[in-house]
């Protein structure tokens, strides 16, 4: 199960997954997504070994001209601002005219030091059209404990599992310090941060009506559940859920799926296959969301728990 913060895009393709067919490329697709998104988490555990004074945020989208560049993480001490692209690949790899090839399939992949390279000048330049003087650095973490590299040239700005815990503990190790402003770049960021906006024309056509109905279960994706009280239960692999969580997930999913869909507490309903009474759907639902009208007509606005840049200062 993937803990990381889905993009929109990625918490669309999960639900869909869950209740429809999807296509084979899409299938391809939201696996890449679940293993970059794996791969994050991973690197995510090793920073937490940082106890060098930091700032760190996940997950940066920024805009420069008319063009936006990503970056998985990006951690602020000193008078260094690291850039972070984590690779999730496993397998064994050889580099060759400045690509990476897998020895197994013979495909070559994009270098990832290329990206890097981008988002360490793009944000180079803007850090100086704001005023900071920060020196900009990158690295491309390979956090798959079963990646190798072969006829990899020395002084490559990557980094390779065995090589991380040595390298946190050096940074540990370094008179690292932050102050205004790696506070002031750090919330600068935050607000410029540009979520991706939602490509419609990647999906599927899908109608409502031909949508798997049932509860889901929340860990394993599977509808063997019931509802057992005031929570949910997945007898295939024994998760619990509380009924109202579960209602208030279904919701969110709906307007996710139908933005241009008025959420009633029927239309819930009829998406859990009518496994809930409207009126307890109804109770829930007024607890988390705003209700427009009092009606049979009435309806809720859902806002959906939208991905945002995640951050720490220590």
């Amino acid at each position: 199960m993937v803990n990381g913060v889905k993009t929109e895009i990625h918490q669309i393709l999960h639900a869909l997954e869950r209740r429809f067919v999807l296509p084979t490329e899409l299938q391809s697709y939201l696996a890449n997504l679940d293993r970059g998104l794996g791969g994050e988490d991973c690197f995510r555990e090793v920073l937490e070994g940082l106890t060098c004074a930091h700032v760190l945020l996940r997950d940066v989208r920024l805009r420069l001209d008319a063009n936006f560049f990503q970056i998985d993480a990006l951690l602020l001490t000193g008078k260094q601002v690291i850039v972070f692209e984590v690779k999730n690949w496993g397998g064994a790899f050889e580099y060759a005219d400045g690509q990476i090839v897998s020895k197994k399939s013979g495909k070559p992949y994009k270098n990832p030091r290329e990206q890097l390279n981008r988002c360490v000048v793009n944000l180079q330049y803007l850090l100086k059209t704001w005023g900071f003087d920060f020196e900009v650095v990158g690295r491309v973490v390979f956090i798959d404990p079963t990646f190798y590299l072969y006829n990899a040239p020395i002084g490559l700005p990557f980094l390779f599992v065995p090589e991380l815990n040595e390298w946190v503990k050096a940074l540990n190790r370094f008179d690292g310090w932050i102050g205004e402003s790696h506070r002031r770049l750090g919330e600068l960021l935050v607000a410029r941060h540009c979520p991706a906006k939602v490509d419609y024309d990647l999906l599927p056509v899908y109608t409502f009506k031909k949508l798997k109905k049932g509860m889901d279960c929340q860990n394993c994706g599977g509808f063997g559940t019931r509802v057992a009280g005031q929570r949910v239960r997945c007898l295939e692999c024994g998760c619990e859920e509380r009924a109202e969580t579960a209602i208030v997930r279904w919701a969110v999913e709906l307007q996710l799926l139908f933005p241009k869909v008025k959420v009633t507490s029927r239309l819930v309903g009829d998406f859990c296959d009518n496994q809930f009474e409207v009126r307890r759907i109804h109770r829930s639902l007024r607890k988390h969301f705003e209700q427009m009208g009092t009606t049979k007509g009435a309806y809720f606005i859902i806002r959906p728990f939208a991905p945002k840049i995640t951050s720490e200062m220590v």
